[in-house]
């Protein structure tokens, strides 16, 4: 299961941050003025982020439960 939302890492992110801040974002997609979330979207860590203004970290169903307040069972449905 997390494999096949690593895979759609970078349209899952977009759905739970916006759009990426273009300026920053290559392989990782970086979230804010001043790119304070990273996503990485392709290679060994696909779905994986970083919140640098926090220091949280996880894969994207952490993300989907920090995001938006939903349950382990709400985020696998992402």
């Amino acid at each position: 299961m997390r494999d096949a939302i690593a895979y759609r890492a970078d349209t899952i992110a977009c759905d739970l941050l916006g759009d990426p801040n273009k300026r920053l974002s290559n392989t990782e997609k970086y979230v804010g003025e001043t790119g304070k979330i990273q996503v990485t979207t392709e290679g060994k860590y696909a779905g994986k982020w970083y919140d640098f203004s926090t220091g949280q970290k996880g894969d994207l169903l952490s993300l989907a439960q920090r995001e938006r307040g939903y349950s382990f069972f709400e985020a696998r449905n992402i």
